[in-house]
């Protein structure tokens, strides 16, 4: 029998790589000096780190949903880095 935590962790785990890159390619076009020439205005370019908060707060949001959901041993730490993979050095 699969264990369905297991099954669980790698749908999290995928979704979470997944919206990892969505960030680290919308923070690279955001901090790209060529694209920052084109538009020139600081208040259009900060939309685009507006759009990095906002994909931090959904990952604290989407964090807290997954543990409320998968009740995961809180020994088990590779839930942890699930949202926050980039962060751990």
């Amino acid at each position: 029998m699969i264990d369905p935590n297991i099954e669980q962790f790698k749908s999290w785990n995928k979704y979470g790589k997944e919206i990892a890159e969505v960030r680290d390619k919308l923070l690279n076009i955001t901090t790209n000096p060529e694209y920052q020439k084109l538009l020139k205005d600081q208040k259009i370019n900060s939309l685009l780190t507006k759009a990095c908060n906002y994909i931090d707060k959904f990952k604290s949001k989407a964090e807290d949903k997954m543990f409320q959901k998968v009740k995961p041993d809180i020994n088990d730490n590779k839930w942890l880095y699930i949202f926050y993979r980039n962060n751990i050095k």
